[in-house]
């Protein structure tokens, strides 16, 4: 199934995601450690600067739902949480995270 849009200045093909899986950030903000939830297995948990360094990483996590990451290393500020697959290194999700302390 897709959908074909017209206009004078576009046309394009609109697919819908299919299994689409939301991540869950909870508490956020958070101080000390943020609760995971959403089906993601078999992957990889990377946390970037707004300047788009790397700055924690976790590899290889079995499932990420009900996981408790610790980010009591990480100083105020916004930062971008990427479940990447493990496998294929494509990036699944990516939800802003917001440390407080």
């Amino acid at each position: 199934l897709f959908i074909l849009r017209a206009s004078e200045h576009y046309i394009g093909i609109n697919e819908p995601i299919a299994n689409s899986v939301t991540l869950g950030l909870s508490p956020n903000p958070a101080t000390s450690s943020v609760l995971l939830t959403g089906e993601f297995t078999k992957c990889d948990i990377i946390i970037l600067d707004m300047k788009g360094r790397e700055i924690l990483r976790v590899n290889s996590v079995l499932n990420t739902n009900g996981l408790n990451l610790d980010v009591n290393a990480l100083i105020d500020g916004a930062y971008c949480l990427s479940i990447v697959d493990s496998k294929t290194g494509v990036v699944k999700t990516t939800e802003r995270l917001i440390i407080s302390n």
